[in-house]
């Protein structure tokens, strides 16, 4: 025998009246733990500490979804804070790309202008040879 209904836990925690994943989770409990209903074999134990037991396991619940509510509130939190680290990264993301596409350039205007002065300074050396051999001759 369930000490705190579904009904009675729908009348004092309306959102979990839709919410199956907690509810499910809720009736494992009362059948096969004991934990926020409990059962057992004795209806007249039962019976007997119903109204006290009832009571009880119904501030077991409460504490239980307030547990959940809690968790779920830093969770949120958590949640938002990664959202605004995502957008701020994002908006980041393509000044950064922006800014590897100018060094990639920058780089590539350097290894141009050194392979042509590197060209110019072999065509001077060469022509330093030559301007050499004929002094010699």
């Amino acid at each position: 025998v369930a000490l705190c209904s579904s009904a009675m836990i729908s009348s004092l925690f309306p959102s979990l009246a839709t919410d199956t994943g907690l509810r499910s989770h809720l009736e494992e409990k009362s059948q096969f733990s004991g934990g926020y209903g409990g059962s057992s074999s004795s209806t007249s134990q039962a019976n007997a500490g119903s109204k006290k037991g009832s009571g009880e396991n119904c501030v077991k619940l409460e504490a239980y979804v307030q547990e959940l509510e809690s968790k779920l509130a830093g969770k949120s939190a958590m949640l938002e804070e990664l959202q605004q680290v995502q957008r701020s990264l994002a908006a980041r993301l393509p000044k950064l790309d922006e800014g590897l596409q100018s060094k990639d350039a920058q780089i590539a205007d350097l290894a141009n202008r050194c392979q042509e002065e590197q060209r110019t300074s072999e065509e001077w050396r060469r022509r330093a040879e030559e301007a050499e051999e004929e002094v010699v001759v």
